[in-house]
């Protein structure tokens, strides 16, 4: 059932499944969740919607790709999830006070490079698209990767409208971004 809301960009039922669920004592498993964030994009939900799922499951120990630190595992991940995982992250970072030692160093995304995706690497998605979502200033909605590099084509001032979270690849291996703290915050200041 979950899986048509996505299929359908259902989020509201999807939610209201997931809701039923709980209340009936079945406990969601990944797959549950993934379609719910996956129906709640493909509906064009409320950002804070998706990332409520994502905090719930964490909490409850279905997604462990971010413990806090400085790294942000997207290995098998879907899209979406990867997506607000990635988010979530950059918001929780961007609140937390300066403390002039550990909170300096900013995030490490791991994308990965495709190795585990069926096809091999010429068919990975998510390192592509975690960095169009950055480029495009983890906008919600989320553009595809292709619209984000049509529309600077068709407008060369794309990128003074909407500036980007700033990132960099991380040398030596081409499935991690780095992104600054710097940068996080001067995301948050924009959103």
């Amino acid at each position: 059932a979950l899986s048509a809301c996505k299929g359908a960009g259902r989020g509201d039922r999807a939610l209201e499944i997931l809701q039923m669920m709980s209340h009936h004592g079945v406990e969601p498993n990944g797959h549950c969740y993934d379609n719910v964030i996956g129906a709640l994009e493909a509906s064009r939900s409320d950002w804070a919607l998706a990332e409520r799922v994502y905090r719930q499951a964490s909490d409850a120990g279905v997604y462990g790709h971010w413990t806090g630190g400085d790294e942000l595992d997207l290995h098998h991940s879907t899209l979406a999830v990867a997506r607000v995982a990635t988010r979530h992250a950059c918001t929780v970072l961007a609140a937390r006070p300066d403390d002039g030692g550990c909170n300096r160093g900013g995030l490490t995304i791991i994308t990965g490079i495709g190795h585990h995706t069926p096809g091999g690497t010429q068919n990975a998605v998510i390192p592509q698209e975690i960095r169009a979502f950055l480029s495009a200033d983890l906008a919600y909605p989320p553009v595809q990767a292709n619209a984000v590099r049509e529309e600077a084509d068709a407008d060369a001032d794309a990128d003074a409208a909407r500036p980007g979270l700033e990132y960099s690849e991380v040398e030596g291996n081409a499935g991690r971004v780095y992104v600054s703290i710097d940068a996080i915050r001067a995301w948050a200041m924009r959103v």
